[in-house]
């Protein structure tokens, strides 16, 4: 599995993590964390862009030196992941703007 794959699940697991944490704390407490409610929409379109779009470096290479996986994505990876975390962003502003205040 290319390291783009396994860091892309790692952050959507994360995201998970975060939204689950944050769905709690709203259903037992009437809290939440806005932060954490804005990096949700972040770590998954983000996880998911980098699972679509892994980059081209291997296994070996990616474990000496994690620049690596940014040098040497093409264009078309590196716009995917810029739009996801753009887009990821927007969304969980809208969230904490619209729904929870």
């Amino acid at each position: 599995m290319k390291p783009g794959r396994k860091i892309g699940l790692i952050l959507l697991a994360v995201g998970v993590v975060f939204g689950a944490v944050n769905v709690v704390m709203i259903l037992t407490a009437g809290k939440y964390f806005p932060k954490l409610t804005a990096a949700v929409p972040v770590l998954a379109l983000l996880g998911i862009a980098m699972m679509l779009f892994p980059g081209k470096a291997e296994e070996k290479e990616a474990v000496d030196r994690i620049s690596i996986l940014w040098n040497g994505a093409s264009v078309k990876d590196k716009t995917a992941w810029i739009v996801s975390s753009i887009a990821g962003l927007v969304i969980g502003l809208y969230i904490i703007l619209a729904f929870l205040e």
